[in-house]
């Protein structure tokens, strides 16, 4: 969403002094579905008076009430969440455009029964991949960021201490850890006993710093992106070493070091 926001004001499609981003985007879309647009928690600014609901008029639920099927959860239960809901919703030939993360995607067509050369990528600079299907260059790419993050509250007496901690873990623990250096292999970002997601999302492959001097591009890239949103809303700039993301009231302790690649379709 703040991807498709910096490449429009980049590009001259979204007005560059419009820091409402919900109104933004509501304004030049006739309709959307962004599952979650109208709940406080997913606000980007607790100052706008721009009616979010237009932002869900094309999602749709698969429980129908009193002939009503319309929705802006932020679940399953919204037939257009997640990136295989994204992909259900392009399928609708009523939908024009969907962003959607690149990860996993040919196991989300399988499972809607779609084939890859029924899409085509829209780059960032607004021409058309060369090809269709998924495989996208990542010079085509809306962006090119870490997925997740660890956060902690604004000024945590503990920063400092969860800081060393996990950057301990990351070095004797993590996949990264030098042979010798890993005292056990505690396979801290894997599944355990069949259980997913525990302490960090399975797909995790490491811990970095969030710093827009970092070596890692996704993690560097991501910063970047919040500097643009922080320019439009007027918050503090990022303190260096940390995401500060004034609008959330939490701070980036750290970033994951996987890779998510946003592309338009």
């Amino acid at each position: 969403y703040v991807s498709f926001v910096r490449v429009g004001q980049e590009r001259g499609v979204l007005s560059s002094s419009e820091c409402d981003y919900a109104a933004a985007v509501g304004e030049f879309f006739g309709g959307a579905c962004a599952p979650g647009a109208i709940d406080a928690s997913h606000a980007l600014s607790e100052s706008s008076s721009f009616n979010s609901s237009i932002l869900c008029t094309s999602c749709r639920t698969s429980v129908n009430i009193n002939g009503n099927n319309s929705t802006c959860a932020w679940d399953y239960t919204n037939l257009y969440f997640g990136n295989n809901g994204t992909l259900a919703c392009l399928n609708d030939p009523n939908n024009d455009v969907a962003f959607l993360n690149t990860r996993s995607i040919q196991t989300h067509l399988t499972s809607l029964g779609l084939q890859a050369t029924q899409f085509r990528a829209l780059c960032r600079n607004n021409s058309l991949a060369l090809n269709t299907g998924i495989n996208i260059d990542d010079g085509c790419l809306l962006a090119y960021v870490v997925d997740a993050e660890i956060v902690t509250r604004r000024n945590d007496p503990q920063y400092n201490s969860l800081n060393t901690l996990l950057d301990s873990l990351d070095a004797y623990f993590g996949y990264n850890a030098a042979s010798g250096n890993q005292l056990i292999n505690l396979e801290i970002f894997s599944p355990f006993n069949d259980n997913k997601n525990l302490l960090f999302k399975d797909s995790t492959i490491g811990l970095t710093e969030a710093t827009i001097n970092s070596r890692h591009e996704p993690a560097k890239n991501y910063i970047e992106l919040f500097r643009h949103l922080q320019a439009c809303t007027g918050s503090a700039p990022p303190i260096t070493g940390l995401a500060n993301r004034s609008f959330y009231s939490i701070i980036t302790l750290l970033t994951m070091a996987i890779m998510t690649r946003f592309v338009i379709y």
